[in-house]
């Protein structure tokens, strides 16, 4: 299926339509923030892929990256705002770009 100059989904429904409707029917706008709220306040945890590393050895290592991904935009991005940010287009596109 070849996909236009104008953005649009793979059913055929446009973008901008899917962003019409998720802002002006309530109930969807209410499930998709609900949905954002609880992703966005979950904590996360920097941990190791490879089992044979002992934790204790990467502590300081992954609390620092832990801290650069919480402030990944400076003080006008935090890491919840960019997560609601991407949470936003794949919940009402299906879609992002990271």
């Amino acid at each position: 299926m070849a996909i236009s100059n104008k953005q649009q989904t793979s059913s055929s429904v446009e973008f901008r339509t899917l962003r019409t409707i998720s802002v002006n029917h309530e109930t969807t706008r209410a499930a998709i923030n609900a949905r954002k709220r609880q992703i966005t306040q979950l904590d996360f945890s920097i941990i190791n892929l490879d089992d044979n590393v002992d934790p204790d050895s990467t502590l300081d290592e992954r609390m620092k990256i832990k801290t650069m991904m919480l402030d990944i935009g400076g003080a006008t991005m935090r890491f919840r705002k960019l997560l609601d940010l991407l949470m936003e287009d794949i919940l009402v596109l299906d879609a992002c770009v990271f």
